[in-house]
């Protein structure tokens, strides 16, 4: 299995080549690699804060980026830039491109590079690739000793970017597209990894499988469909990507423990909700609690918890706070059902999404 990043000189090679092709063919082309490489106009930077401002400052014209595949793993993106030619032009040179970056690498202990199609324009904004490309965190690490302050560079990990990067598109992916049918071929083609590879991405990183997060969401959506609007049950199948409703019944009760019309009916005194979907910035020793805070605070919702028998409980989001006078208050759901431990206590393995509900709790399931 090859290494990354690789030799400088094959940097440097690769910098040379692109900077003759920008010339010959007046298409302004640089390289950025998850191995926190960017290559452009003969120059190799490798420092993060360098790269992004140089990836923000050319983002402002028209590009077009074609994802590039080394020893079958994604390993970056060629940006071109189109402002002052045209988009056939740039799609003409793929090929051009390929061979390229082939003939510039000396040491030939890596395999064969590949630059596939262009993205397009809804591809582009799925990965959205200024925030999800470049990696912002100081690559500096510093470790404390008894006697002094130690700083030493961190490795670099393609793996890691690679992953990372990529599971990030596909969770953006599924939210955008929750309401379709969605496959983990589809949703692996869309960010240029193998289904194998994508599934064991998913359970590695989430320790929940990939067709089960996909369904603890779109339960999630109908479960909000059921409670606050008048759609019927075949209606909210298909909005949530089902295109059978006994079968979207049968894998909502699996999750529930009741019917879509049960479940209707016994929690149609919900007054709101707040849906928490998994990131990538959940840790998996992190708790319901650490998480929902989080979340409350990064969306500017105002909350509340007090302690109860040693056990800190959220007692008031957006205004609303749990009254024994009234007999409501907030629960809360992990993958559509409601666990008996108090929120400090659950970890978020298996975790793909929480729901906040206010309600009166002689109602709620």
């Amino acid at each position: 299995m090859p290494t990354y990043p690789l030799e400088p000189q094959d940097y440097s090679q690769l910098a040379e080549a692109l900077h003759l092709f920008s010339e010959m063919t007046q298409i302004q082309t640089y390289f950025y690699t998850f191995d926190n490489h960017l290559l452009k106009s003969e120059e190799i930077q490798t420092d993060p804060v360098a790269i992004k401002h140089a990836l923000q400052v050319d983002s402002q014209g028209r590009q077009s980026l074609f994802p590039v595949i080394i020893d079958h793993k994604f390993w970056g993106y060629l940006i071109c830039d189109t402002t002052h030619t045209s988009q056939r032009r740039v799609f003409l040179a793929q090929s051009y491109l390929e061979k390229t970056l082939n003939d510039a690498i000396i040491t030939k202990r890596h395999g064969h590079i590949t630059v596939l199609n262009p993205l397009d324009n809804h591809q582009l904004s799925q990965i959205n690739f200024i925030n999800n490309l470049v990696r912002t965190t100081d690559p500096i690490s510093t470790s404390l000793t008894t006697d002094k302050t130690v700083i030493s560079p961190a490795k670099p990990n393609f793996g890691d970017y690679e992953a990372t990067h990529s599971l990030r598109a596909a969770i953006q992916y599924i939210d955008k597209n929750s309401q379709k049918p969605l496959t983990l071929t589809e949703v692996a083609q869309h960010v240029f990894l193998s289904p194998a590879y994508l599934s064991r991405l998913f359970k590695k990183t989430f320790k929940i499988n990939f067709v089960d997060y996909i369904n603890n969401q779109k339960m999630a959506l109908a479960c909000d469909q059921l409670i606050f609007t008048t759609n019927t049950i075949r209606q909210i199948a298909h909005q949530v990507g089902f295109n059978q409703t006994s079968y979207f019944s049968k894998l909502f009760k699996a999750r529930t423990s009741v019917t879509p019309t049960q479940y209707k009916r016994q929690n149609a005194n919900i007054k709101k909700s707040y849906t928490i979907k998994r990131n990538l910035d959940w840790g998996n020793k992190q708790t319901i609690l650490d998480v929902s805070s989080q979340f409350f605070k990064d969306n500017r919702i105002p909350f509340s918890a007090q302690t109860i028998n040693g056990y800190p409980y959220i007692d008031e989001i957006g205004g609303l706070r749990n009254s024994a006078v009234n007999h409501q208050g907030w629960v809360y759901t992990v993958n559509c059902r409601q666990p008996a431990l108090p929120v400090s206590q659950i970890e978020l393995d298996g975790i793909s999404i929480i729901q906040w509900l206010f309600t009166p709790y002689n109602d709620f399931l």
